[in-house]
């Protein structure tokens, strides 16, 4: 899976040195700014992962690290919010410099692997349990003379009930530059769930109406790896879960942990004679 490139301009030997000097090579990006250009990057990512060409995944993966991204941060978010993000990022980029994470080894293990990525504002709408809305809201608000693209990419088989997040990603001075879900966690348009009453585990599972066990992915069970995840999740007026996060535990059993706590149903918590939205915490454990 090569990326589409478009050759660079050459001369004739019969052109002079002159004329050369003055005409400039003009080449098409490897990965243009669109959700295939995306698509194409990824793809050839995980291509070298599954070919373990470390040369490759080190040059494609250090250039998905933003350039200047304190500025970049602080230009697109706000003084404020920009430096919470950049506080963030540099704990992303400082965990992951050493290569792509768990998510991209499992995903390139599956079969028929399909990427999906979508611009944020569809991500927005089409996937309202994610990061998207917030991000999105945030950077409307804050929104200056130059457009931000961004995409949210995700991945699965043709095996896989359930899709594997790869990254929020901004087409920033030419390339793609991935930025964890979890970055966002310091954005103000998340904190909506601070004045929320908290419950225990225990209340919350005594309104617990309907439920699923998740299933482990295919390849998620490895010696070593801890069975438990931790779930931040809220719940709304209807007694349905609006967001579940991943607070610990392995990324694809906790991909699958909140895939399933999504669709889980609970009774509305009642506050003061009504109903209001709640904010606990789920532990599920993959029996294996």
């Amino acid at each position: 899976m090569n990326a589409q490139t478009q050759p660079a301009q050459t001369h004739s030997a019969e052109t002079p040195p002159a004329q050369t000097s003055q005409t400039s090579v003009q080449t098409e990006p490897a990965y243009p700014d669109s959700p295939v250009g995306l698509r194409n990057f990824l793809q050839d990512l995980i291509a070298a992962i599954q070919g373990h060409d470390n040369p490759k995944i080190d040059s494609l993966w250090e250039s998905a690290i933003l350039p200047n991204h304190a500025k970049w941060f602080a230009q697109v978010f706000g003084e404020q919010e920009g430096a919470r993000l950049e506080t963030n990022y540099a704990r992303q980029i400082a965990n992951t410099a050493a290569g792509p994470g768990k998510v991209y080894q499992f995903v390139a293990g599956l079969d028929n692997l399909t990427i999906q990525v979508l611009p944020l504002a569809q991500a927005a709408v089409n996937r309202p349990d994610s990061w998207a809305k917030p991000i999105y809201l945030s950077i409307l608000s804050m929104q200056g003379k130059e457009a931000v693209h961004a995409y949210r990419a995700e991945a699965k088989g043709t095996s896989e009930t359930n899709s594997h997040m790869l990254g929020y990603f901004f087409y920033v001075d030419g390339g793609f530059r991935e930025i964890d879900e979890l970055v966002f966690g310091a954005l103000s348009a998340t904190k909506s769930y601070a004045g929320l009453p908290y419950i225990s585990a225990l209340e919350a599972q005594m309104m617990l109406l309907q439920s699923a066990q998740p299933v482990a992915p295919p390849g998620a069970i490895r010696p070593g790896i801890s069975k438990t995840v931790r779930l931040d999740v809220i719940i709304d007026v209807l007694g349905q879960v609006r967001s579940a996060t991943i607070l610990s535990g392995d990324l694809a059993l906790g991909n699958a942990a909140r895939a399933a706590v999504l669709g889980w149903r609970y009774r509305p918590y009642i506050q003061n004679g009504r109903a209001v939205d709640v904010e606990t915490t789920v532990t599920v454990t993959f029996p294996f």
